[in-house]
């Protein structure tokens, strides 16, 4: 039903109910649009048009409906977790709340508009830009007033604060078998009394760690996570293994009589940097596009 609360609050809780829930719609705009390209595909189906933009509509609706689909209350996604395993479920637990497929709906359902504005007479296309553009207008208004409606004069105080703030999010993010509660001695603990901790500090994402061993073999408990990807090594260069200890805390092996300063610090995946490449260059190519369509509108056509 919230898909359709098209003049619902800006943000909100769903302790209460829905009645102070944010509003988890595409909006009124944008629902009209997937009205509209129902429209253009119910006219362009008995007529085989095989124009670019009837065959761009119906990739765009079709995805568009899905991201609707995957984020009602509805669908079955602890089936799904549960269904393929592990392995399935951490990706789609990444999502954290269905809701936030809308935000790929919403790009999707303005793709299919224009799409389905460029499969209708010049006319009927001239009505539906204007009835969707007075929609979105509606929508905008509304919104509008109803949040200036609820202001009232604030006062502001400059505080500082120094407590100590013992969680994660709310959570959400901490390895499995972790606890936000005893993560609050952010210091190293040393397993050994011959373990001497000389000093630690984080600087600029790298921790390091200075150690003095007057004994045998021992290891070091580091107040960070391990999440994976982390790389450990000395001034000299020489690399220190990794393990998880209590509560999920990396924990180091400082050799017999070592004294130095060991340095931690993480190293992205090379697919998280091929991603990021392969992200710029679709940015540059969609500008591109943009650029070569602009420059040939504006080229006078010759006979």
């Amino acid at each position: 039903m919230q898909l359709f609360s098209f003049f619902g609050t800006a943000g909100g809780s769903s302790a209460e109910g829905t009645t102070h829930d944010m509003a988890l719609t595409p909006g009124l705009p944008l629902l009209l649009a997937l009205a509209l390209a129902f429209y253009c595909l119910w006219r362009a189906q008995p007529r085989g048009d095989t124009r670019p933009a009837a065959k761009h509509l119906y990739t765009a609706t079709g995805f568009a409906v899905l991201t609707l689909v995957l984020s009602l209350h509805a669908f079955p996604w602890d089936f799904v977790e549960g269904w393929f395993g592990p392995a399935v479920g951490k990706v789609v637990g990444m999502f954290q709340f269905p809701f936030r497929f809308l935000s790929l709906g919403t790009l999707l359902l303005c793709a299919a508009a224009l799409f389905a504005l460029q499969l209708l007479p010049e006319r009927r296309a001239a009505l539906a830009a204007a009835g969707l553009v007075c929609a979105a207008l509606l929508t905008a208004s509304i919104t509008e007033t109803n949040i200036m409606s609820a202001q009232g004069e604030s006062s502001y105080a400059t505080y500082n604060q120094n407590a100590t703030i013992n969680s994660v999010g709310t959570a959400e993010y901490l390895i499995d078998g972790a606890s936000s509660y005893e993560a609050i001695w952010a210091q190293p603990k040393p397993a050994s009394g011959d373990l001497h901790l000389i000093s630690y500090e984080k600087r600029e994402g790298v921790a390091y760690v200075s150690v003095e061993n007057d004994g045998g073999e021992a290891a070091i408990s580091l107040p960070i996570y391990n999440y994976g990807n982390y790389y450990a090594d000395d001034e000299s260069g020489a690399p220190f293994a990794i393990t998880s200890g209590e509560n999920m805390r990396i924990v180091l092996t400082i050799p017999a009589g070592y004294t130095g300063t060991i340095h931690v610090r993480y190293h992205a995946p090379g697919y998280w940097r091929a991603f990021e490449a392969l992200s710029a260059v679709s940015l540059l190519g969609v500008i591109g596009c943009g650029a070569f369509a602009r420059r040939k509108r504006r080229t006078p056509a010759t006979v």
